[in-house]
């Protein structure tokens, strides 16, 4: 699915990849390309479920061994690069990346394949297209490949359950820990918004716009000389716990203001 939306995208550009579901539209299908090809499982992990066909016969002789796995299989154009890059995403951030390159017999370059690996530093076009395609398939953490090639880096795939132990060894940086505060804050974030938009449901219940100043009846509790102010007034107006304040008091009348 990741490869569908990515390649629905002309701005994010990857090599040709085709899907197919049946066997036999996969056969008539393989005689239309250009040789060599990559065939994937979409649920390869890894390297694993990546298969390399120099031929039309190549390929078609693997797509029927693979029949008996009754799995859909993605076909995509290879590109003889025998290293590729590994960015790992947070949100709007690049927090890790390597440069992995393949055996001298492989066309693969995972770490799991044995490729070799080292630090990389992302151009300003790496990171964004980067980012572009974790937001693409809705990823807030994925890691992306990507290859350089004649027409520029290509996204060769997003994986959304990625290592982080090749590229923690290689990097030096606590990737893990950049993952944990990334969803600390996001967790925080995402708790903030749903206090807002719950007051904001309250107020529009009451039948009350908005904007400017709010003016809700309510009943104040005074406990050893302290106004504990109603919870939708707290929440309207974001006031924490032991903030400090500027108040402003006449008879009747009490005004708080943030300092």
């Amino acid at each position: 699915m990741t490869h569908l939306l990515l390649s629905s995208d002309k701005s994010l550009k990857m090599p040709s990849t085709y899907f197919t579901a049946k066997i036999s539209e996969t056969k008539t299908f393989l005689k239309t390309l250009n040789y060599p090809i990559i065939l994937k499982f979409p649920s390869g992990t890894q390297g694993k479920g990546v298969i390399f066909a120099e031929s039309y016969s190549s390929a078609s002789s693997m797509v029927d061994a693979l029949d008996v796995f009754d799995q859909p299989i993605i076909i995509q154009d290879y590109v003889n690069i025998k290293s590729d890059i590994r960015i790992i995403v947070a949100g709007n951030n690049v927090i890790g990346a390597m440069e992995r390159t393949a055996k001298s017999d492989e066309v693969r370059a995972n770490a799991h394949a044995g490729a070799t690996a080292q630090p990389y530093l992302p151009t300003a076009q790496v990171k964004a297209m980067s980012v572009a395609a974790a937001k693409k398939i809705k990823a807030e953490i994925c890691a992306i490949d990507i290859i350089q090639s004649d027409y520029g880096p290509q996204i060769l795939e997003v994986n959304t359950s990625p290592g982080l132990q090749k590229i923690t060894e290689v990097t030096k940086k606590n990737i893990a820990k950049e993952i944990a505060s990334y969803l600390y804050n996001r967790t925080k974030e995402l708790k903030e918004t749903s206090d807002k938009s719950t007051a904001s449901k309250l107020v529009g219940n009451l039948g009350i716009e908005e904007i400017g100043v709010r003016e809700l009846m309510g009943d104040i509790k005074i406990v050893n000389s302290k106004i504990v102010l109603p919870e939708f007034a707290a929440k309207m107006s974001d006031f924490l716990d032991g903030e400090s304040v500027t108040l402003k008091v006449s008879k009747n009348k009490i005004e708080i203001n943030k300092n």
